[in-house]
């Protein structure tokens, strides 16, 4: 069966259904989110991987720009707070988070995390692997950055994705004070009742 992208050696480019894509500056390539349903986790793990080893890097990433199609550039669009990574062999997605939280430290902060994202990982067939702040001073605002392992059987791209940006809007909700009955309504409303259970 013909994988659904693929990396050319020769042109070093990621090959899919309706595109291609250069490796961009940034060490790595970069997606509209709505081209992740055009290609299966599984092969996007064997394209970064391709393009992984031809760099001699330990790591490859997909960059994900979220937003209007129309305006969508893949040399210019800032991506979002959710990529797709190959690190070491593994596919994870990783996301980014900002949080002002004055009451936790940088060794409270990553366990509060984990008890939240738990229930809801394990029912989206996902495991919590690391979670690390992105920056080197220790004041407000906090830039976290999580990875999140995928059983990738029978999953799109896009299903990695949407694993990601629901653990974020769980987390911002929780950053926003807590669940209350408007925060949750406001979930239920944009179709994130997932993020919810649990």
């Amino acid at each position: 069966m013909p994988r659904t992208i693929r990396f050319d050696r020769r042109s070093e480019e990621l090959h899919f259904e309706s595109a291609s894509r250069r490796y961009r500056d940034v060490d790595g390539y970069v997606f509209h989110e709505s081209e992740l349903a055009q290609f299966k986790a599984v092969d996007l793990k064997n394209a970064l991987q391709s393009a992984a080893n031809l760099y001699e890097a330990d790591e490859m990433d997909a960059f994900i720009v979220e937003g209007e199609i129309d305006e969508f550039d893949d040399e210019w669009s800032p991506p979002g707070p959710v990529q797709i990574t190959i690190k070491k062999g593994i596919l994870l997605v990783q996301i980014h988070i900002v949080t002002r939280a004055e009451e936790y430290d940088e060794e409270t902060l990553p366990e509060v995390y984990r008890l939240i994202l738990a229930p809801y990982l394990a029912r989206r067939k996902a495991k919590l692997r690391d979670i690390e702040m992105t920056v080197e001073y220790h004041t407000a605002p906090y830039v976290w950055r999580i990875d999140i392992e995928c059983d990738l059987r029978n999953r799109l791209a896009r299903d990695l994705f949407e694993v990601g940006s629901d653990a974020i809007v769980l987390l911002e909700a929780v950053e926003s004070g807590q669940l209350t009955r408007e925060t949750t309504i406001e979930l239920l409303r944009a179709g994130r009742s997932d993020a919810l259970i649990g």
